[in-house]
C-alpha cells in the first residue's frame, strides 16, 4: 500500500468504551495499515478543542462509528456524523444491541434509505464483540477496497451536493454561484467593494431584480408585491428535482401570504407543505423540521396578533418529537464560520495594539452572510431568510467596534426598529446618543418609508411607537406633529379597541414617556386620561409614572379641573397607595397647575395626612422650625435603628432604604438654621453609620455626601473630624453593597477622602482621591464623578490651587469623551462647577463640547448653566447662540425653558 488507511474513531468515551477504544487503537496501528485518530490519544492542541478533532475528519479515510442502542447517540458523536457527512466520507456504522434491542434514530434512517444508498452499518449483540466485528470490517471491507480504487479520498468537489446525503434533494456550490448577483447588492448596501469577479449568472435581469428584491424586502428597503414571488417560483423550482416541486410551491404560497401579513393562509400552506413531506421519503428530515420551524414561529405571531396563548403549539410538537438532532447544513456551517469570525475579531479588537492598524477584507463576512440568504431563499425558508437582519446588525456593529466610526448606523437603527428590537436599540442610544450628524431629519424620513414598506398594521404602529421614542427630538417639527398626531389616533384606537393586544401597552406608554416635553400635552393628558375610562387597570401604575413627568402648567384650565377632578373621583374609590406612582403623579400636579387647589389640599389633609405633610408640604418651603426638626428627629432615629439591625438577625436594609437623601432634600427645601443640639445629634448618627462594621458601603457613602452637604450651613467640631480621621480603617470596613448596587469599598475611600478635604479645607487630597479612579469602572467612574461635583458645588474654598484646577479640568474634560452617558454627564456637571474659579477657561472648553457632543449632552449643559450665576462672557453667549440654532428639539426647549 502506497500509504496508510486514515481512521477516525467516533464513539462515546466513557464506561466500557474506554477499553473497546484502547483495544482497537492497538489492533488497528499494529497491522501498519492504519493510522488512527483518537481523541484521547492525540497530544495537546493549540486550537479551539472541538475545531481540532472536527479537522481531523477531513483528513480521514475512513470514519467508524460505534454506538450502543442504550446510550444513544451524544452531542459529540453526532457532531462527527454530522462533518463526515458533509464532508462525504466513508462511514462504517457499528450498533450494539446490549441491553437494549430497540434501535436509535440513526439506524433507523440508515435502514429507511436502503442499502443501494446508505452507509454500511453492522449490528452487534454484545459490547464486547464489537472489537472483533470492527477489526474484521476494516481489513476485509475498506483494504479492498483501498487496493481496488487506490484511494478513499472525499470526492467533494465544487458541484458536489452541499447538504445532506440525499441524491435528488441538492443544491450545488455552482448553484449559489448564479446568485452572486444578491452579494454584489450587500456590498453596495454595506458601502464596500466585493475583491473578485462575480460569476456571470444565468438569470435574466428581471429575475436577478426579483431575487434582489426580495431581499430588499426583508430588509425594508421595498414593498411587497405577488408579482415578484410569481418569477421567482419559476428560477426556484428549476433548481430542484421534480419531486419536490409541490412541496417549494407550498412553501412559495406560504410566504407570499407571510408577506402579506395573512398568518392565517401563511398557517395552512406550511401544514399541507408538512404532509406532503410526510408522504415524500426523499424530503430530508431537517427540510420537514426547517417547515415545522416557520409553522411554529408563524403560530406564535398569530396568537400575539389575537391576543391568545394557545396550549399546544403544534409546529414545536413536530420539533420535540423528532428523534434526530436539528440542523441546518449548509447555512449551519455559515453562520458557524460568521460568527466564529466575529467572536475572534471583538477579540483582536480589544486586545490590539493602540498603535496597530489592521485592513481587512471582509468578503468571506458578507459572502457568508450571502450565501445562507440564498441557501433559505432557494428552500424558501422564512425564518432563516428573516434571519438576515440578525447577521447584518452583528456585522455593522462589529465593523462600527472596530473602527470607531459611524458607518452604516442608519441602516443598523432602521434594521433595529424593523425587528422590533427596542431593548438593543436603546441600549446602543445609551452607548452613542446619535446627534444630527449622524441621524438628520431626511435619515428619519428614510426610516419611516421602510417602516410603511410592511402590510403588517401592528407592526407598522410598533415600529412607529419605538422610532418615536429613542428619536422623537431628531423630527423636524412639521413631521414630528404630523407624526405624534397620527400615533395619538392610532394609540386611541387601540385604547378602545375590546380585542386589544394588551402587551402593546408597554411599548405606547415609554413612547409617551419619552416624548412628555414635545408632544402636544393637551392631547397626551387627554389620550392617558382614557386609560382609567376604559379600566385597562393592567397598565395603571406606568399611566401614572407618564402622568408625573408632565408640566400642567401648560396644559388649559378647564383640562387642569378636569385632572383635579379625575385624582379626587379615583382618591374616592381607589387607595392612594393601590397603584405605584399615583403619589408622584400628585406632587407634580399639585406643584406645577395654574388652577385653585384648595379642595383637594382639604381632601388630601383629611384623607392622607401623612402623605400631605412629608411628600407635598415638605416641597413647599412653607415648613416651620418645629416641623422641619421634627422631621429631622424622626429620620435619625430611623437611621439609628437601621445601623443597629443591619445585619442582625437576617435584617437588611437596601437600596430603596435612603434617610440620609430625605435629610438633604429636606434641608435643601428650608432655609430653617438648624439648632446645635440637632447638629450635634447628626453628627453622633452620622459616626454609628460610619463606624457600624456591618453597615453597607452604599450607606456609609449617603452619609459622607450628607457631611459634604452640610459643610456651608454647620461648624462641625474638632472631635467629629478627628474621629473620622482617626478610624478610617474602621469606616472602610463594611458588609459589601446593597442589591442594585455596585458601591465598592475603593468608591467608599474616593468618598471618604472627598469628605476630609472639605472638612479641612485641604484641596491637596483631591489630588489624593483622583488617583483612586485610575481603575474605576464605569459604574464607580459615574459615582466618583457625582461625588466630585458635589464636593466642588457644597466646599467653602473661595479659590482653587491652579494646580489642583488644572487636573479637575483635563480629568472632567477627558471623562467627557467617555461612551457612557452616564460618564458624559457627570462630567459636564463637575465643568460646570469648575466655573467660579476660571470663568473664560471653562466656558471656552464647554464651547468645544458644545460644538461635539449628542444633543442630551448638550440639553443638559444649557441646563446647568441656565442655573448658574455667570457674567455675560463670549463664549457663554456663544453657547446660548449655538443652542439656539440647534436642529435638535430638546437643546432648544431646555434653552427656553429652563
Amino acid at each position: 500500500m502506497k500509504k496508510k488507511i486514515k481512521v477516525f474513531l467516533s464513539s462515546r468515551m466513557d464506561g466500557d468504551f474506554v477499553h473497546i477504544r484502547t483495544a482497537i487503537w492497538d489492533c488497528l496501528e499494529k497491522t501498519n495499515y492504519f493510522d488512527v485518530y483518537a481523541f484521547e490519544k492525540a497530544g495537546a492542541s493549540s486550537t479551539n478543542t472541538k475545531n481540532a478533532y472536527l479537522r481531523e475528519i477531513q483528513d480521514s479515510d475512513v470514519v467508524l462509528i460505534l454506538i450502543d442502542n442504550r446510550s444513544g447517540i451524544n452531542q459529540g458523536v453526532a457532531e462527527e456524523i454530522k462533518r463526515a457527512k458533509l464532508l462525504k466520507k466513508k462511514m462504517i456504522y457499528i450498533f450494539s444491541k446490549d441491553q437494549c434491542s430497540e434501535p436509535t434514530y440513526l439506524q433507523k434512517e440508515l435502514i429507511n434509505m436502503g442499502p443501494d444508498v446508505s452507509q454500511k452499518f453492522i449490528e452487534v449483540d454484545k459490547n464486547e464483540d464489537i472489537i472483533e466485528v470492527t477489526i474484521e470490517s476494516l481489513v476485509s471491507d475498506v483494504i479492498n477496497e483501498y487496493i481496488y480504487t487506490d484511494s478513499l479520498l472525499s470526492g467533494y468537489t465544487e458541484e458536489n451536493s452541499i447538504d445532506k446525503e440525499y441524491p435528488d434533494y441538492k443544491i450545488s456550490r455552482s448553484t449559489i454561484k448564479d446568485f452572486d448577483f444578491i452579494t454584489e447588492y450587500l456590498h453596495s448596501y454595506f458601502y464596500t467593494r466585493p475583491q473578485y469577479n462575480a460569476k456571470e449568472s444565468t438569470l435574466n435581469r428581471i429575475q436577478k431584480k426579483n431575487a434582489v428584491d426580495l431581499l430588499k424586502i426583508i430588509l425594508g428597503e421595498a414593498s411587497f408585491h405577488p408579482n415578484k414571488l410569481r418569477s421567482l417560483e419559476e428560477i426556484i423550482l428549476s433548481y430542484h428535482a421534480e419531486e419536490f416541486h409541490n412541496i417549494i410551491k407550498k412553501r412559495i404560497l406560504a410566504l407570499n401570504s407571510y408577506l402579506l401579513s395573512d398568518f392565517a393562509s401563511t398557517i395552512d400552506h406550511l401544514r399541507a407543505a408538512l404532509a406532503m413531506c410526510h408522504d415524500n421519503i426523499q424530503v430530508p428530515n431537517w427540510f420537514k423540521l426547517d417547515i415545522a420551524i416557520d409553522l411554529r414561529n408563524v403560530l406564535n405571531d398569530f396568537d400575539r396578533l389575537h391576543n391568545q396563548i394557545s396550549a399546544e403549539n403544534e409546529g414545536q410538537k413536530l420539533i420535540n418529537e423528532s428523534t434526530e438532532p436539528l440542523f441546518y447544513p449548509y447555512i449551519d456551517r455559515q453562520k458557524e464560520s460568521l460568527y466564529q469570525d466575529i467572536s475572534r475579531r471583538y477579540y483582536d479588537a480589544q486586545n490590539s495594539s493602540p498603535y496597530s492598524q489592521t485592513f481587512r477584507n471582509d468578503n468571506h463576512l458578507i459572502n457568508a452572510i450571502s450565501n445562507s440568504f440564498i441557501v433559505a431563499m432557494m428552500n424558501v425558508s422564512i425564518i432563516n431568510m428573516d434571519s438576515v437582519k440578525n447577521q447584518i446588525i452583528d456585522y455593522i456593529n462589529l465593523i462600527n467596534y472596530e473602527y470607531g466610526s459611524n458607518s452604516n448606523y442608519l441602516n443598523l437603527i432602521k434594521l433595529l426598529i424593523l425587528s422590533k428590537d427596542d431593548k438593543s436599540l436603546s441600549r446602543l442610544r445609551r452607548r452613542y446618543n446619535f446627534n444630527e450628524a449622524i441621524l438628520t431629519s431626511s435619515d428619519i424620513s428614510n426610516i419611516i418609508r421602510s417602516i410603511e414598506h410592511s402590510t403588517n398594521a401592528t407592526d407598522v404602529f410598533v415600529r412607529k411607537l419605538i422610532l418615536l421614542k429613542n428619536f422623537g427630538y431628531l423630527f423636524d417639527n412639521d413631521l414630528y406633529k404630523s407624526f405624534s398626531n397620527k400615533l395619538f389616533e392610532d394609540i386611541n384606537t387601540w385604547i378602545e379597541d375590546e380585542n386589544k393586544i394588551v402587551p402593546l401597552g408597554n411599548i405606547i406608554l415609554s413612547t409617551l414617556s419619552e416624548n412628555t416635553l414635545r408632544l402636544d400635552v393637551e392631547t397626551l393628558i387627554t389620550t392617558l386620561l382614557k386609560f382609567f375610562d376604559y379600566n385597562i387597570k393592567r397598565w395603571y401604575i406606568e399611566v401614572c409614572r407618564v402622568l408625573a413627568l408632565i408640566d400642567y402648567d401648560k396644559a388649559t384650565k378647564q383640562l387642569n379641573i378636569k385632572v383635579k377632578n379625575f385624582i379626587l373621583n379615583f382618591l374616592d374609590i381607589n387607595s392612594l397607595r393601590d397603584y405605584y406612582h399615583f403619589d408622584e403623579f400628585i406632587v407634580k400636579y399639585y406643584y406645577s397647575t395654574n388652577i385653585d387647589l384648595s379642595d383637594l389640599k382639604q381632601f388630601l389633609v383629611e384623607n392622607y395626612t401623612d402623605f400631605f405633610q412629608q411628600d407635598i408640604l415638605i416641597n413647599s418651603r412653607d415648613l416651620s422650625q418645629n416641623q422641619v426638626e421634627g422631621y429631622i428627629m424622626e429620620t435619625l432615629e430611623s437611621i439609628n435603628k437601621m445601623n443597629q439591625e443591619q445585619g442582625q438577625d437576617g435584617v437588611i436594609y437596601g437600596y430603596s432604604d435612603r434617610p440620609y437623601s430625605f435629610l438633604r432634600n429636606l434641608l435643601l427645601n428650608t432655609s430653617i438654621e438648624i439648632s446645635n443640639s440637632i447638629q450635634l445629634r447628626m453628627m453622633d448618627t452620622i459616626k454609628e453609620t460610619l463606624f457600624a462594621p456591618k453597615q453597607t458601603s452604599d450607606f456609609k457613602i449617603e452619609s459622607l455626601y450628607l457631611v459634604i452637604f452640610l459643610n456651608q450651613n454647620i461648624n462641625y467640631n474638632t472631635d467629629f473630624i478627628n474621629s473620622l480621621k482617626e478610624n478610617k480603617d474602621l469606616i472602610l470596613n463594611t458588609s459589601g453593597s446593597s442589591l442594585f448596587t455596585n458601591d465598592s469599598v475603593r468608591l467608599l475611600e474616593f468618598v471618604y477622602t472627598l469628605t476630609l478635604s472639605s472638612l479641612e479645607k485641604d484641596d491637596q487630597l483631591i489630588l489624593d482621591s483622583l488617583f483612586f479612579t485610575i481603575e474605576f469602572d464605569e459604574y464607580e467612574t459615574i459615582q466618583a464623578l457625582k461625588s466630585l461635583e458635589r464636593y466642588l458645588h457644597y466646599n467653602n474654598f473661595d479659590t482653587l490651587n491652579e494646580a489642583i484646577f488644572k487636573y479637575i479640568l483635563h480629568f472632567a474634560s477627558l471623562k467627557t469623551n467617555s461612551s457612557e452617558k452616564n460618564i458624559r454627564i457627570f462630567s459636564i456637571r463637575c465643568l460646570v462647577e469648575l466655573i467660579r474659579y476660571n470663568e473664560e477657561e471653562v466656558l471656552e472648553k464647554l464651547y468645544f463640547i458644545m460644538n461635539n457632543s449628542t444633543p442630551e449632552i448638550k440639553s443638559h449643559l444649557i441646563g446647568l448653566l441656565n442655573t448658574k450665576d455667570i457674567s455675560e462672557q463670549d463664549y457663554l453667549i456663544k453657547i446660548f447662540q449655538q443652542a439656539r440654532l440647534d436642529e435638535n428639539y430638546l437643546v432648544r426647549y431646555t434653552l427656553d425653558n429652563f
